[in-house]
C-alpha cells in the first residue's frame, strides 16, 4: 500500500528521460480520490476540470524540471 505515487513519479521521470516530452497530462475521474491523491503526491499539479466522454475529470499536469541555466 502507498506505492502508487512512487510508481507514478518514477514512470513519469523515466518518460522524460527517454523522450523529448516535457509535460504529461493526466485525467482523473472526479470521484477517484485515491488516484487524485497519488498523482498529487507524485508531483502533479491540478490544472482544472474537463469533460471526457461525458464524464467529469480533473486535469493534472506534470512538467519536466529544467536543469537550470549555466
Amino acid at each position: 500500500k502507498g506505492l502508487g505515487s512512487t510508481i507514478i513519479q518514477l514512470a513519469s521521470q523515466k518518460l522524460f528521460d527517454l523522450t523529448e516530452i516535457n509535460v504529461i497530462h493526466a485525467y482523473i475521474k472526479q470521484n477517484n480520490e485515491a488516484s487524485f491523491r497519488a498523482f498529487m503526491k507524485a508531483g502533479y499539479k491540478e490544472s482544472g476540470v474537463t469533460t471526457i466522454s461525458g464524464h467529469q475529470a480533473v486535469h493534472l499536469i506534470f512538467q519536466k524540471q529544467g536543469r537550470g541555466k549555466r
